[in-house]
């Protein structure tokens, strides 16, 4: 059976992360500015550097760093995510698709998967949704894993 809840809209917010903010601390940081209890979002731009990481049982994640070559950034052609409240600390989950350009006689390099960590550079532009409608206990019911 597929765990389901249902949800009412809230409100739309667009936000641009300037250059040396980290994902994914600014993304708890803007859901607790705005109050959210429960917030999603999309958006694209680029990165100083990136961790992305990649689910493998049982040990659980394998990281690898993507870093930036010198006057170009790590392309975000799409970060999405959401945020939310526990009822004790902010959980954020984001994943991404990243690309990279090593040398110019090189075809660029494409990742995508769970985004750890990224420095901002030149900018993000995100697009978010905080669903003010929401019960805590419904999203425990349908996400329990985000509250373990």
């Amino acid at each position: 059976m597929v765990r389901r809840s249902k949800i009412g809209i809230g409100e739309l917010y667009i936000a641009k992360l300037d250059p040396g903010e980290k994902i994914p601390d600014i993304l708890a940081k803007l859901a607790e500015d705005l109050r959210a209890g429960f917030l999603v979002f999309y958006g694209l731009g680029g990165f100083k550097w990136a961790k992305i990481g990649f689910f493998r049982e049982p040990q659980g994640y394998t990281i690898i760093e993507i870093t930036a070559p010198s006057r170009s950034a790590v392309e975000a052609a799409s970060i999405v995510g959401s945020v939310l409240w526990t009822g004790e600390k902010y959980h954020t989950h984001v994943h991404a698709t990243l690309g990279v350009v090593n040398s110019s006689k090189e075809p660029p390099t494409t990742y995508a998967g769970h985004l750890v960590e990224a420095e901002v550079s030149p900018l993000v532009e995100l697009f978010v949704t905080v669903l003010s409608k929401i019960d805590i206990s419904t999203l425990k019911e349908t996400l329990t894993h985000r509250f373990q």
